[in-house]
C-alpha cells in the first residue's frame, strides 16, 4: 500500500499506481459487501473473521494514519469488540516499532520478525511472525528440499509456534511441491500469485 498525496493505493511498485488502484476500489468496498451481503459476516456460518495483510510500502507515517482514519469509519467490520467476525488487520513492510504500537487501535496487529524480542505489551499486537525463504533455503520448489534447508524451516516454524504465534515465509517457491512440503513442515501461511490454483490443489486432497 502506497500513501500518495493523502490517498491509499495498492501497487507492488510505485510505477504500477494508477486512479483505479485505490484502497477503497480494490479492498475496501468488496469487504463491505461481503459483510454487507452476509449479515456481518464474511461468509455464510463463519463466526470468526479474516485477515488482511497490509505490506506499507511508504512510512507508517502517514501511510498507516490514512489506514486508521478509514478503519474507523467501519467499526462493525474491522473491530472485534463490536463484531467478533471483524476483519483482522495486520501491517507489514513499513511498520513501526513496537514502541509505537499503542498509538493505534488495538484492533490493529502487526507482522513480527523473528529477530526481534518484543516486550510482554507488544507480542500482544502480533499476529504471525515472517522472514524471507531465502534467509533458509534457496530450494526452487521442483526438485526435493534440501534437509538441512529443511530443518532450518521448521526451526523457524517452532520458533513461532513456541511465541503462541504463526508462521509466513515470504519469496517461497510458488509451486504445488512447495505448497506441499511447506504445509506438511507446519507453515501456517503459504505466500502465494496463484490463489486459485492453491485452493484447487488442496481441495483435492
Amino acid at each position: 500500500m502506497w500513501a500518495v498525496e493523502g490517498q491509499l493505493f495498492v501497487a507492488h511498485d510505485l510505477e504500477d499506481i494508477h486512479s483505479d488502484r485505490t484502497f477503497e476500489k480494490l479492498y475496501l468496498k468488496p469487504i463491505l459487501e461481503i459483510y454487507k451481503q452476509y449479515d456481518g459476516k464474511p461468509y455464510p456460518n463463519v463466526n470468526t473473521g479474516f485477515q488482511l495483510l497490509i505490506d506499507l510500502k511508504t512510512p507508517y507515517n502517514p501511510t498507516l494514519y490514512l489506514l486508521n482514519e478509514v478503519l474507523l469509519q467501519y467499526p462493525e467490520v474491522f473491530d472485534p469488540v463490536v463484531n467478533t467476525a471483524a476483519v483482522r488487520i495486520v501491517i507489514s513492510g513499513n511498520s513501526p516499532s513496537q514502541e509505537f504500537y499503542e498509538e493505534f487501535p488495538v484492533y490493529i496487529f502487526f507482522d513480527g520478525r523473528p529477530d526481534i524480542n518484543y516486550n510482554d505489551s507488544s507480542i500482544k499486537r502480533i499476529a504471525l511472525i515472517s522472514d524471507s525463504f531465502d534467509n533458509y533455503s534457496e530450494w526452487n520448489g521442483e526438485t526435493n528440499i534440501d534437509i538441512k534447508e529443511l530443518e532450518a524451516v521448521i526451526e523457524f516454524i517452532e520458533k513461532a509456534h513456541a511465541l503462541g504465534l504463526k508462521a509466513r515465509l515470504w519469496g517461497a517457491p510458488d509451486t504445488p511441491k512447495a505448497w506441499d512440503a511447506l504445509t506438511k513442515a507446519g507453515m501456517d501461511f503459504i505466500n502465494t500469485d496463484q490463489p486459485a490454483n492453491l485452493y484447487d490443489h488442496f481441495s483435492r486432497k
